[in-house]
């Protein structure tokens, strides 16, 4: 697999294993502290353990959070995130690991600095009311997102 400077992850667990083989695609190889996995031998992208743990518990390499396109990568000055195909986990030892779904609610995460924006790390996970609004909640505020207008709104302090 390939090499990661980012973070040390110590010594492998195990080999490198196919997690397609009908397709002969997505190696994923565990080490101490993460997984590397990537689309072949050659290019994969470290993930962290915290962040790891809370994908194989979504349902790993299937839906929602797919395959990892990024590697995880320092966020604010104590947390993480990782890019994956539909989804931004982000992590903090103060909350934990929440996502965000990439789309509207995401670019305005960004847009407002992320996790080092005045809002902070997420709190828990992008939810969807009845009406089709969609919230995520952070440290120091809300967004929420209305496809019926497309438009997205902060709200700071709740």
């Amino acid at each position: 697999m390939a090499s990661v400077d980012a973070y040390s992850f110590d010594c492998p667990l195990r080999p490198v294993i196919v997690l397609n083989p009908a397709k002969r695609d997505y190696y994923r190889q565990r080490f101490e502290r993460g997984v590397i996995i990537g689309p072949s031998r050659r290019r994969g992208y470290a993930v962290h353990d915290v962040i790891r743990r809370r994908w194989m518990n979504a349902g790993g390499q299937s839906r929602p959070w797919g395959h990892a396109v990024d590697h995880t990568r320092p966020a604010a000055e104590t947390g993480k995130w990782t890019g994956f195909q539909p989804v931004a986990p982000y992590w903090s030892e103060r909350t934990g690991v929440a996502w965000i779904a990439r789309g509207p609610l995401y670019r305005r995460y960004r847009v407002e600095g992320g996790a080092a924006g005045p809002l902070g790390f997420p709190v828990a996970d992008e939810t969807t009311s009845p009406g089709g609004v969609r919230e995520l909640r952070c440290e120091r505020g809300v967004i929420t997102y209305n496809p019926r207008s497309d438009e997205t709104t902060v709200h700071s302090g709740s």
